[in-house]
């Protein structure tokens, strides 16, 4: 998906987790040396409330 497509849905880059919302928007991108395909993310949102991360996805690209 396009950056422009995630700026009119951006409710895509939300995920419920302790009956909260959080957004994923954060990522660590892993192998970036390799081709797109192959190159991994980890998505997470920052829980300021509890003082922790939480993981949404690790994996190829999500979006």
């Amino acid at each position: 998906m396009s950056d422009q497509f995630l700026k009119t849905h951006k409710d895509l880059r939300d995920f419920k987790y302790d009956g909260k919302t959080h957004n994923s928007t954060p990522h660590v991108k892993v192998r970036d040396a390799t081709s797109a395909s192959e190159v991994g993310r980890i998505y997470f949102a920052l829980d300021a409330d509890a003082n922790r991360f939480i993981v949404d996805h690790v994996g190829l690209k999500k979006y």
